[in-house]
């Protein structure tokens, strides 16, 4: 049997302009900038507390939804822009990311590292970013903004005619063919559009312990609103890092190249979930981590399948005090008069089973003889918030929350 996860993730900008053509782009000449490592931990910090902010917000406005994000996604495209950013929209994007006191240098070397370590070929898991700029005819972008998407996000250009109705065609064949097809047809207009940020992240990856099939079977989650739903349950029985305290578990579910794990928090089912998620801090989550030890674990997960996204992630932006980049911001390091229009993401996850007995090998070891206590319970059987982390760099890939597995 094989447990695979597959996420697609998009995060695509809309750019209104009024000018001329685009300029044609030369090699970018600046030597790399070499990171040191408290650069790297501000950082990584930072991005750790943006990606926990822009959850908790999302989840504040969507309590009765499964909710599936990509931060680094989110953090990847808001850098981008502020590539392209002046004046008071900068320090606003600086505020917001926590880049206050880098250098632009220091941050796209940072982001170009990142992107270059996750794009290492791996035959256990595939994981892949995509970056595209797309302009109109008719817009002409700075050549520093371009080189530096281009050097630095690896940015493939595309130009093209927005007026015609093939545009669309084009961009959505762009995003279908960089998410496996999982996401088709996200543009449906490009009217009043005339430049296009998008980013793609591709992930696909087996457990390092597989679920047996065999142990899958219906059982009752209680979801956020109370309701009793049947369920596709799985499990299996091994050792995993695992935390416990009075008002949580925390449970670490590693995929099969033992770099990117699943992290899956479970409040007690006394405890409102929604409260539970407004009142923790990202340190107190992180604190919990880091008491993670290995431990007998008997677990119980629900297979899920959703797909989440924001037509305008706009919103829950400005309430993170970027309100200015979508009321006349200055981007003028993009392009002359060129404002934003629309911020939208739009997240695939799915976890489910495939393949054969002839994987049984992998199968979870189920112990005969155990001292009592032993072994401890992890029954998710009720709304849960899950975290896909990269172990070495910290890093937060995709956050979300699972409060209905039937929806």
């Amino acid at each position: 049997m094989k447990k695979i996860i597959v996420i697609i993730t998009l995060i695509l900008v809309l750019v209104v302009s009024f000018s001329g053509c685009l300029n044609s782009k030369e090699e970018f000449a600046s030597a790399p900038v070499k990171l040191d490592k408290e650069v790297q931990n501000k950082l990584i910090k930072e991005n750790y507390q943006f990606s926990y902010q822009l959850f908790k917000t999302i989840s504040n406005n969507d309590r009765e939804k499964n909710v599936a994000i990509s931060p680094l996604s989110v953090s990847t495209v808001l850098t981008m822009i502020y590539n392209g950013a002046n004046g008071e929209t900068k320090t606003a994007l600086a505020e917001t990311l926590g880049l206050q006191g880098l250098t632009l240098a220091e941050v796209n070397n940072y982001y170009e590292k990142l992107q270059a370590q996750f794009s290492k070929p791996n035959q256990k898991v595939e994981l892949k970013f995509a970056n595209s700029i797309w302009t109109d005819d008719n817009l002409e972008l700075k050549e520093e903004f371009m080189d530096n998407m281009d050097k630095y996000y690896q940015g493939q250009a595309f130009q093209t005619d927005f007026s015609k109705s093939s545009a669309v065609a084009e961009v959505n064949n762009w995003i279908a063919e960089e998410t496996q097809g999982k996401i088709p047809d996200m543009i449906d207009s490009l009217t009043g559009v005339k430049m296009m940020l998008i980013n793609a992240l591709y992930f696909k990856a087996d457990w390092q312990t597989q679920f047996p099939k065999s142990n899958t079977r219906q059982e009752l989650f209680t979801t956020g609103s109370g309701q009793e739903k049947q369920v596709a349950m799985m499990g299996q029985q091994n050792k995993f890092n695992y935390y416990q305290d009075k008002n949580l578990k925390l449970l670490e579910l590693p995929y099969s190249n033992q770099r990117l794990a699943m992290y899956i928090v479970l409040a007690n089912k006394e405890i409102k979930f929604n409260s539970w998620l407004k009142d923790i801090t990202p340190q107190q989550l992180q604190d919990k981590m880091n008491k993670l030890s290995a431990e007998e674990v008997k677990v119980a997960l629900p297979k899920f399948k959703l797909s989440y996204g924001s037509k305008e992630l706009n919103g829950v932006l400005t309430k993170m005090g970027l309100g200015i980049l979508f009321n006349g911001g200055d981007l003028s390091k993009i392009a002359p008069q060129v404002t934003l229009g629309a911020i939208e993401h739009k997240t695939v996850l799915e976890v489910n089973e495939e393949g054969s007995e002839a994987a049984g090998a992998t199968d979870a070891k189920m112990p005969t003889a155990r001292p009592p206590g032993a072994i401890k319970e992890f029954n998710a059987n009720h709304p849960f918030l899950f975290i896909i982390k990269d172990k070495k760099t910290a890093n937060i890939l995709f956050m979300g929350q699972i409060v209905n597995p039937k929806l």
